[in-house]
Parts: C-alpha cells; structure tokens; sequence
C-alpha cells in the first residue's frame, strides 16, 4: 500500500519455492498499480565463501540455509534505486511536447550529421527553433548529441577528452558562447545526461573522474542549455539500454549486432545487458506485455531495470586451475576477507588482476593497463590470451545468471565499445564461451536464449538519452 519495493521470500523448510520482487508502477494513474517479477534465484550458483551479513534471535536458526540470501541484496538495491531516481511521476506536457515525443519515437530514418568541431555542429543547431541535448559522460570522453525538435535531425559534436567537471563545464559554457555570439534564439527543450557513475537523485559522480573534482548536481548546469524540470540523469548503462530498446524498435538494431536478428524489431520478452568497462554494467530490458491481453492488444513497450550483477559473487568453479584464480584475486583484492565478486573479473581491473595471475611466476613479465593487454591478445601473446579467456568466460557466466533469475529472459546484448574491439577474440572462442553459459542444471531453460554481440560501433549512450527524454515527454 506504499510506494516501495518490496523483497519477497517463500521460505519453507528449504528454498525449493521462487521469490519475487512487488514493484510500484510509479508511471501509472493508478496509486497502487504494481509489477511483479518472480526470480529464480534458488538456481543461481553461488561461491562456496558467503559469510552472513546479519544476526538472527534463533540460536537454532540453521545459517548454512540461509547464506544464499545475501546475494539477494544487490539487487534489492538496484530496485530501490530504480525506483528512487529513475521513475517519477511525469509533469503534464504541451501540444509541443507531444510533437516532439513523436520524432524521438518515430521509425521515419533518422538524418544525422558528424561534425568535426564544436563550433561546427553548434552553427547547424543555431538557426533551429528548440533541441534536445544529449551528453554521454564516461569515464575519459564526452559526446555531445543535439536532436532538432521539429525534425528527424541528429547533429553529433566529435568525442571531446574530459577527466573533471570543470572540464565537462567549460565544453558546455562554450556552447553557451558560440550561441550567443552567433545570435541564436534555439533553445534546449530537454535534456538528459548519461554518466559513467552512479546516480543518486539529482546529484551524479563520474567514475574516474578526478576524485576532488568528479561531482554534480543539476543546479550546477546552466538553465538555458538545462531547463530545471526537464533535465534528467541516466547511469550510463541504463542509457545504453534504452539505446538498444529505441535502435531496437526502429529495427536498425541488427546493423550493429550479431547474429542477426531474425526478425527486424525486438520482440515481446525480457533481454539482459551487459557492458564491460571500468566496471561491469548490467541491466534487464523487460517488456510490459509479456503476455498478450484478451482484448488483442499487441503493442510492445519495454522499460529498463538497472542491476548491480557486478557486485554479486564470481560463481563458484570446479577446476583447480579456476580455484587458485578466485583465491589470487580474493588475496589481491581484499586480502581474502571476500569472495571475489563478478565486477573483480568482468572490468578493466579484472583483466589486468587475470593477466597478473597468469604471469605471477613469470619474473620477467610486468603489470600492464588492460588496453595494453587486449593488444597483446590482438598480437597472440599467450598470457594476454588466457587473461582475456577468463575475463569473456565469467561474463557469459553473470549472463547465465541473469537468465536463470529471470526465465523469461530469452536475450542478451553484450555491448559496449570493449565488446566490439573484442569481437575477434570472443568470435574465435564463442563456441567454447557459448558451452559455458549453457552448462547450469537447468540448461532446458537456457536453451532458447540468444547471446547478440556489438560488432559495430554506435554510441547507444546517446540513442538512450534521447529515448528517455522521449518517454518522460510522452507521458
């Protein structure tokens, strides 16, 4: 009866029954409309080390029984957060913005423009009535995307180095300036910002970002370029899924991806994301008609639930080999208090912590940044190789655990610019990584799930930005 997400577990004498998540619909009319989503997270597999986090008044409560449940948390986090910052209730709009939801929704193509400069793509912006401005802000670079309101017209400024705000200020101060020398009278109808970072109601911290100086809040961004109520912050992943879903839906998806999808849209299911970067990114795309309604409504609609699989343990592996992998990073990380968690071999730490493992008898070998070592992969170096095996074999395994949580999860996108610098190596060994997602008990459950691959660059960052603002106008 409140509007908060709620953890439930059907706990008999042992976990043998499902449990689910009870989530407010916050978009909807109605105060008290909820989603439902039942997990099967009695499936998943867990690291052998689980410790329990709480105590309990029950000297003959049975702990084994209960160690599982820690792994629940992450995405109970994930939940509340979803909802806390992601899902408010949407302000009435104008004729205008309806307008302007239909062009950002719209499967007319789209004309883009890559500008060489700033000042370039500002002079083709100036002399349009009203735009949308998307930032995709991660960890090194900045991309900058205007959307003409009144037209299918994309205008991209060239990525941009930013490692602190006050950088990523002063590239948005000089749009302000070239605008006014230039006389403009366009102004900025919305705007969303994806950011390499958490986001935390309208204050965001990038990643990486120089530590004194990797804070914002919306207040600090200037309100011609960033109307007030009409601004919003994604994490970057969650715009990325957005991304697939607007890319998705126009069926220009398939450009980008493999294999190819056999029909031209997405479809009416669940699809997991997952983007390996200075951390693991993951996300569930779900469909909000799963099953078709006796009045025949077909129409598809798919919202994104951002998820902290990162942080859950790296599943527990039966070869030696795999053992002494888990225990060096575990000593490596946090001097074996903890079970390494997923995000500990699946982000450009993991790589580098996987190659320092297959050379840690190697006198003559150093630690190298993980670009250096997806280099020597490319060069066939066979202790680069092995880390970057490691580094694909844990990602299909959090993948496998997205969809034995999710059964109706039938999809998952591994995106992201790693992902296609990688392609080589992940194609050459994808029978190998595609025996690893399938090995699980339950693999009659996995069997109909489709792995796509990014192949292609596309800043799917910027594609979700300007899908979310069209979702909040549309609404």
């Amino acid at each position: 009866s409140s509007h908060n997400t709620t953890t439930t577990l059907s706990y008999p004498t042992s976990i043998s029954a499902p449990c689910s998540f009870v989530v407010p619909k916050s978009k909807s009319r109605y105060p008290f409309s909820i989603e439902i989503f039942y997990f099967e997270f009695t499936h998943c597999i867990f690291s052998v080390q689980l410790k329990p986090f709480c105590k309990m008044s029950s000297s003959n409560f049975d702990w084994s029984s209960f160690f599982p449940l820690v792994g629940l948390v992450p995405f109970s986090v994930s939940l509340y957060s979803w909802y806390k910052n992601s899902h408010k209730q949407p302000t009435s709009e104008s004729s205008s913005s309806e307008a302007s939801s239909s062009i950002l929704h719209s499967n007319t193509p789209v004309e883009t423009s890559s500008t060489t400069s700033l000042k370039d793509a500002v002079s083709i912006v100036q002399s349009w009535r009203a735009m949308h401005l998307a930032l995709d802000i991660g960890a090194s670079n900045v991309r900058i995307a205007f959307q003409n309101v009144d037209a299918n017209q994309i205008v991209f400024a060239p990525k941009m180095e930013c490692h602190s705000m006050t950088q990523l200020l002063a590239f948005i101060a000089e749009i302000e300036v070239l605008l006014e020398k230039m006389q403009s009278q366009v102004y900025t109808h919305s705007a969303c910002l994806a950011l390499a970072g958490p986001v935390s109601g309208d204050r965001v911290t990038v990643t990486n970002y120089e530590q004194s100086d990797c804070s914002i809040h919306k207040n600090d961004l200037p309100a011609r370029l960033f109307p007030e109520k009409r601004t919003y912050f994604l994490n970057d992943l969650e715009a990325c899924s957005f991304g697939i879903v607007r890319m998705g839906l126009r069926g220009d998806l398939w450009e980008y991806m493999e294999p190819r999808n056999g029909t031209s849209s997405l479809q009416n299911q669940h699809y997991a994301v997952l983007a390996m970067g200075t951390g693991l990114g993951a996300s569930l795309v779900f469909s909000k008609h799963i099953r078709q309604l006796d009045s025949g409504c077909s129409s598809v609609e798919f919202d994104v639930m951002p998820l902290e699989l990162g942080h859950i343990f790296a599943p527990h592996e039966l070869s030696q080999d795999d053992r002494d992998r888990l225990d060096f990073i575990a000593q490596r990380a946090y001097s074996s208090k903890y079970s390494p968690e997923v995000e500990d071999i699946c982000s450009g730490r993991g790589l580098i912590a996987c190659y320092e493992y297959e050379i840690r008898n190697e006198a003559n070998r150093k630690t190298l940044r993980a670009r250096e070592i997806a280099e020597l992969v490319a060069n066939g170096d066979d202790f680069a190789q092995r880390a970057m095996y490691a580094h694909y074999k844990y990602l299909f395994k959090a993948a496998q655990h997205m969809c034995i949580l999710v059964p109706q999860c039938k999809g998952v996108f591994l995106a992201g610019d790693n992902q296609v610098i990688n392609e080589g190596f992940v194609n050459k060994h994808l029978t190998d990584f595609e025996k690893e997602f399938f090995n699980h008990p339950k693999e009659n459950w996995l069997k109909d799930v489709t792995i796509f691959r990014q192949v292609r660059g596309l800043n799917l960052n910027v594609q979700g930005a300007l899908y979310y603002i069209g979702m909040h106008l549309r609404d």
